[in-house]
């Protein structure tokens, strides 16, 4: 349940800033995000925590990537289209995207 809360949260967080179009994920889109997914069955999210140990080992949803498998005519092979790539403000110019793409680069060697 803490991943499904931590996309629908960082979805919502990068909804609000310019690149998302500047509003909320409207209650309906919430409600219905995760369960859309599941039955989409192509996409993956790749998340990143920070590990805030002063606060009771919580872990705060910091970074989001959403793929969706898909396929190149072209090179007759599978391939990751990456929908959504979010980072937080506070966590950004770390490398927390760099280790998403790493992760998703690995999960498309393993494809084919």
């Amino acid at each position: 349940k803490l991943d499904s809360e931590s996309i629908v949260y960082l979805l919502d967080q990068y909804a609000q800033e310019p690149m998302g179009g500047n509003t909320r994920l409207s209650n309906k889109t919430k409600s219905q995000l995760i369960s859309s997914m599941i039955e989409f069955k192509n996409i993956f999210t790749i998340l990143t925590y920070f590990i805030d140990t002063g606060n009771n080992d919580h872990d705060i949803p910091v970074g989001i990537m959403n793929c969706i498998k898909s396929f190149s005519t072209f090179y007759a092979s599978q391939l990751i289209n990456i929908h959504d790539l979010y980072v937080a403000d506070g966590y950004r110019n770390q490398g927390i995207a760099k280790m998403m793409f790493d992760k998703v680069q690995k999960i498309g060697e393993d494809l084919n």
